[in-house]
């Protein structure tokens, strides 16, 4: 996996945000292409209401396809309008876009029910709709932001598995984590999003820190599979299932972290967490090849310090 790290002054949120937007789109473009003009489709990939998402298409043929994926700490009070900028960025220079929603807490979501859309979202991309829509045949590429990064990232990593945790019929050449929530554990213990990972997984987790010490926490127990819950859905304890003397080396997966210094919402350790976990699956290797390139950290200082 490749990972390129930028680090930009403090701001709000939003502003870091548009810096992050703007790497990620000289990224892509380095893959893709560059050209003006597109349509924009409302599509259903699945039978429930929030099963629905915008496919984007340039006026020429697009030379890949960029899946996003919004943040909002899994929680429903944030959908895929939150992308609808960097959509418009992206699919004005030649790429089609495929913004989704998904059922999140407090819609019908959370574990498995989240994970389940994101990956069927996905797999609408070799269906029979996107193939007379033409875009079932382009290279893959998934972006989430925030929590949006950690079910990118997921989904990215269900490849690199010996049985992945749902079924997967596209497996995407490129990952891209805007600020993601990649080690739920870490994000659990430090009670990021007010409990956002308990809501996420609908349980507390055993032998962890009570969290603020919340009432709910102190009465009620995990659920007996907490500790599955907790597995299948952190990419930071999925990464150490990946078998990596076994994993092939022919089309392997790139994963760019992105992560603000001073992200107040998400702290940078998160990606940083995940960085130094994948640098040491890459020394585990020794001199085998896999999938799973080697990871690379580049500080990019725009303006400030650290």
């Amino acid at each position: 996996m490749a990972h390129v790290w930028h680090a930009w002054p403090a701001g709000t949120r939003f502003r870091r945000f548009l810096a992050c937007m703007y790497i990620l789109l000289a990224l892509l473009l380095s893959l893709f292409g560059t050209w003006p003009g597109f349509t924009v489709q409302e599509v259903r990939y699945g039978p429930e209401r929030l099963h629905t998402g915008d496919l984007l298409r340039p006026s020429c043929d697009p030379r890949g396809v960029v899946m996003l994926i919004h943040g909002g700490f899994w929680k429903s009070a944030f959908d895929r309008r939150l992308m609808v900028d960097l959509a418009k960025d992206l699919v004005d220079r030649g790429l089609a876009v495929w913004n989704v929603d998904y059922r999140s807490v407090g819609d019908g979501g959370g574990y498995p029910e989240t994970l389940e859309d994101v990956t069927r979202a996905l797999n609408w991309l070799r269906s029979s709709e996107a193939s007379e829509l033409q875009v079932n045949q382009l290279p893959v590429a998934v972006v989430g932001h925030s929590a949006g990064g950690h079910l990118a990232t997921w989904l990215g990593l269900q490849r690199l598995l010996d049985e992945e945790v749902f079924k997967q019929e596209v497996h995407p050449r490129v990952v891209i984590s805007q600020a993601g929530v990649l080690d739920l554990l870490g994000a659990y213990d430090a009670d990021l999003g007010n409990g956002a990972v308990r809501d996420f997984l609908g349980t507390t987790l055993p032998k962890r820190p009570t969290m603020g010490g919340g009432l709910m926490d102190l009465l009620s127990g995990p659920k007996e599979d907490a500790e599955v819950r907790s597995a299948n859905s952190d990419p930071m304890q999925l990464l150490q299932r990946v078998q990596i003397p076994t994993v092939r080396d022919t089309d392997p997966l790139t994963v760019v972290l992105i992560h603000g210094l001073h992200d107040l919402h998400v702290p940078s350790e998160q990606s940083r967490a995940f960085h130094s976990a994948c640098v040491q699956r890459d020394e585990e290797r020794s001199a085998r090849r896999s999938a799973l390139r080697t990871p690379t950290a580049r500080f990019k200082a725009l303006g400030c310090s650290g």
